[in-house]
């Protein structure tokens, strides 16, 4: 795997520039103007997008609630059914589970969700794969995220905004 670090500038109220690309920490410290001392976090890939993900996903669920039609409620279970069905088949899901989520985001009434999620998708399918298949090694583990899919999309259909948002931020911090 090729890492690099950036060095990064921003100013309020314009977008985030890459000012540098650097092959490693050490060459960032030895050329960067004052960046010592300063912190630095460093994440394994996917990660932050998790991070986003954690953060969008219980209001995605509340303004599903809010505004989900009956169709949508519709495509919302036979999403869950077809997470179902690829578990029952031995497959692990995680294509079924990223378009459960973008069902919900579609819900939500704003596209701008979807999109992101759909664009947030192609880094955190490794993720959800390790998360299936640590979960397949338990019964109960799988049977706790699926209660856990039920219980958003049960509030999504009750129009619960609240319920959906704690089920779903309920789910991303077990997730």
């Amino acid at each position: 795997m090729i890492t690099y670090v950036a060095s990064l500038y921003a100013k309020p109220g314009h977008e985030l520039e890459v000012t540098k690309f650097y092959q490693d920490l050490e060459s960032l410290m030895r050329t960067a103007p004052g960046f010592r001392g300063r912190r630095i976090f460093r994440a394994r890939p996917g990660t932050m997008e998790a991070e986003v993900r954690r953060v969008m996903e219980g209001e995605i669920a509340a303004l599903a609630a809010e505004r989900a039609t009956r169709v949508q409620i519709t495509a919302l279970r036979r999403a869950l059914q077809a997470i179902d069905a690829a578990s029952a088949r031995g497959e692990d899901g995680v294509s079924e589970d990223l378009s459960f989520h973008l069902a919900i985001a579609e819900a939500s009434g704003n596209p701008q969700f979807s999109q992101l999620l759909g664009f947030l998708g192609q880094y955190l399918r490794e993720g959800m794969r390790i998360t299936r298949a640590n979960e397949a090694r338990r019964a109960d583990f799988m049977e706790a995220v699926r209660h856990e899919h039920h219980a958003v999309v049960d509030a999504i259909a009750a129009h619960d905004a609240a319920a959906a948002r704690r089920a779903a931020n309920l789910h991303m911090d077990r997730g």
